[in-house]
């Protein structure tokens, strides 16, 4: 729970003080993702095959939560479906990897992020 606490606290700072420039905000919460995701008990027998499928995914699940706004409206970032988009296409991933165990892994850490959120 400790962990997760941290994740939102480093990711809320990403999102609202980065808004104005999407690449260095992108790029901070995939650091911030990576690190989440490398507390898993099963990361470490896991790392190559999650870390490629993460950043490949990532782009897609940022892009999608992500909106630039206009003059008279902010940037805006919707943590919940990022959270839902990317671990949902590293679930899939891992269930189609032959990594039950790791999809398992992933499925919990979502469950605890969005209880919190």
């Amino acid at each position: 729970m400790k962990k997760v606490l941290v994740f939102l606290a480093i990711a809320g700072v990403v999102v609202y003080s980065k808004m104005s420039n999407r690449s260095d905000a992108s790029s901070e919460f995939l650091n911030d993702m990576q690190a989440l995701i490398a507390t898993l008990d099963n990361y470490e027998d896991n790392a190559e095959f999650i870390d490629l499928r993460l950043k490949l995914r990532h782009t897609q699940a940022f892009a999608d939560a992500y909106d630039a706004g206009s003059r008279r409206r902010g940037a805006t970032f919707d943590e919940g479906k990022y959270i839902q988009d990317i671990f949902g296409m590293l679930i899939k991933d891992c269930n189609n990897g032959n990594r039950k165990e790791l999809a398992v892994s992933l499925v919990e850490l979502r469950s605890e992020l969005m209880a919190v959120e």
